[in-house]
């Protein structure tokens, strides 16, 4: 009986950290603890969450199983391999999130942190996991990222091999954590290197933020066609280019399309442009078109005048 009780003492650690992490946190999601500042999954902190969950339950798992024994003196030995790979987990968790708050507090991240505050996301999980992001953030675009799903699943595969070992480990009474197979420990950082590699070197995606008036006289800040308008945003590019600014209606059964009548200023976070004469008054949609990449879209109200 000592064997399934050594278990069920590991699942009693696990236990007992997901309450503590539940009380100190006001009963939060576990799944809180893996999003970024932009709030969306991310996939190397669910990896370092698996690997902490893991170790706990080993650790424990085979102290008790030694303990059932009568060692009870016998500490669990941890592998250079092991540290070493917990090293690549953090390091990894670490960086990843380092981009993900820089692209937040520029706000060129998917998500903003009013929508991490209201804790809504538009899709699984697990897409957020395997997935690239992009398109507007009601309706996100997700397109399978190749870095991110090996990274995932030699996660998968390294810690289905560990715990295997784990319970070797616990029937020969070894008082150690398995050592991590080199190939396996080559393999992983590969795979970790691979996905932040793509995620510091991929393009932040264009966002805008505000629209307004440009010139407001006498307090006068209804929009009408003719006006200057203003908008605001990040990574929007030193100068236009290609790229397109589209004014759509947002209430007509049948979209209509309209673009400014001239582009006063382009900078990398603010655009200026002459509103097209002749708009009806009603709710348009602006929206900046970036080759294949389209940013959220904002709403405003022409007046009538």
């Amino acid at each position: 009986m000592s064997y399934p009780l050594s278990y069920l003492w590991g699942f009693l650690g696990l236990f007992c950290t997901w309450l503590l992490y539940k009380v100190f946190s006001k009963w939060r999601s576990l799944g809180d603890l893996v999003k970024g500042e932009n709030g969306i999954p991310s996939a190397a902190m669910f990896q370092f969450l698996l690997w902490t969950g893991v170790i706990i339950f080993s650790y424990i798992t085979i102290y008790a199983a030694s303990a059932y024994k009568g060692d009870v003196s016998s500490v669990p030995t941890v592998s250079g391999n092991l540290l070493v790979l917990m090293g690549i987990s953090t390091g990894s968790m670490v960086i990843s999130k380092g981009i993900t708050d820089y692209k937040a507090s520029r706000g060129t991240a998917v998500r903003t942190l009013e929508n991490k505050k209201k804790g809504k996301l538009t899709g699984g999980f697990f897409q957020y996991l395997i997935c690239d992001v992009d398109g507007p953030l009601d309706k996100p675009n997700f397109q399978p990222a190749l870095n991110k799903l090996q990274m995932i699943v030699w996660t998968f595969i390294a810690i289905a091999i560990f715990l295997v070992q784990v319970v070797y480990a616990v029937q020969k009474n070894i008082a150690a954590l398995p050592k991590v197979d080199d190939s396996m420990l080559i393999l992983m950082g590969i795979s970790q290197t691979a996905y932040l590699g793509k995620k510091l070197v991929s393009n932040t995606m264009p966002m805008i933020s505000s629209i307004s008036k440009g010139i407001a006289k006498d307090g006068d800040k209804t929009i009408k066609g003719g006006d200057e308008i203003l908008v605001t945003g990040d990574n929007l590019g030193d100068e236009q280019g290609c790229n397109i600014v589209r004014i759509t209606t947002l209430n007509d059964s049948k979209k209509s399309e309209y673009y400014p009548s001239e582009i006063k200023e382009w900078s990398h976070n603010s655009i200026k442009f002459i509103l097209p004469i002749g708009l009806k008054p009603q709710l348009y949609n602006v929206s900046l078109t970036f080759g294949d990449k389209h940013t959220n879209p904002l709403t405003f109200q022409v007046e009538g005048g």
